[in-house]
């Protein structure tokens, strides 16, 4: 909660257009993820009581990250 306060413009970013989707707002956080200064340790991912669905989402996520 604290990175989205100090970065309400990528939250604009990701709204913009209305092509808000997990992937594209990965895409956008994936380097503050990897960026150790950023000390984020977890991720949550909320999954709306869609279990399976998500865990397919994952799995192709991981699939396509390993490429």
């Amino acid at each position: 909660a604290r990175y989205l306060k100090k970065n309400t413009s990528m939250v604009g970013q990701l709204m913009k257009g209305g092509s808000f989707g997990p992937d594209a707002f990965l895409r956008v956080l994936g380097p503050t993820l990897a960026d150790h200064e950023a000390d984020v340790r977890t991720l949550h991912i909320f999954t709306f009581n869609q279990i399976a669905e998500t865990e397919v989402w994952l799995s192709d996520l991981r699939s396509r990250l390993s490429d």
